[in-house]
């Protein structure tokens, strides 16, 4: 009996860090390839507008990958899916107004 809950345990944290290993793989390079991109298309007009975007930008890409991968396994999908789309809207709202 406390094999296969041994078992079972270290399957979920496998399967955990997997998926936050995934997340990490999608987000960090969306990140890493988009700023150059916008950068040679001259996006940013001064330093600082690349330092005040890319920063928050790979800092909330780091901690959105880390509390995704952690609550993938607790919380249903379609609630994480809600909350991502939630933060994406009002990101999208806070970037146009």
């Amino acid at each position: 009996m406390s094999t296969t809950i041994a078992t079972m345990t270290n399957a979920t944290a496998n399967n955990m860090m997997m998926r936050f290993k995934a997340s990490l793989l999608i987000s960090l390079p969306t990140v890493a390839f988009g700023v150059p991109r916008h950068t040679r298309l001259h996006a940013f007009a001064e330093q600082q507008d690349l330092t005040q975007t890319v920063f928050p930008m790979g800092i909330g890409s780091v901690v959105g990958a880390v509390v995704g991968g952690l609550l993938v396994g607790f919380v249903p999908a379609a609630v994480l899916k809600v909350v991502l789309g939630a933060i994406l809207i009002i990101s999208a709202v806070r970037i146009f107004h």
